[in-house]
């Protein structure tokens, strides 16, 4: 949240992908554009077809925008501790409903 605003307040650019020179706005102009995955992104920016590193730093913000346009959205699967982002297979709750 910190990073965010100081990125806002003085107008700071992210490196994303480093192979390309991939900043954190190209990839935010996309997601906000209709692209929804990696691959996508991949495909508009480049970002992400060299060494992959940047990929899982994608994938969150992609994560990161869902949850700030839709809080239903927030349980994605990416999240990040310890300096380390984790990809957790999410399932759907499921409603039984059983007939009595």
């Amino acid at each position: 949240m910190i990073l965010e605003l100081l990125k806002a307040t003085f107008n700071i650019k992210m490196f994303v992908c480093c192979c390309l020179g991939i900043t954190d706005r190209q990839i935010h102009a996309e997601i906000d554009a209709g692209a929804s995955s990696v691959d996508t992104i991949s495909a508009c920016t480049g970002a992400g077809s060299r060494c992959g590193t940047c990929r899982m730093e994608i994938a969150a913000m992609i994560s990161a925008r869902r949850a700030a346009a839709s809080p239903s959205l927030a349980n994605t699967g990416v999240r990040r501790e310890g300096g380390r982002l984790h990809l957790e297979l999410v399932e759907e709750p499921s409603l039984d409903i059983a007939a009595e």
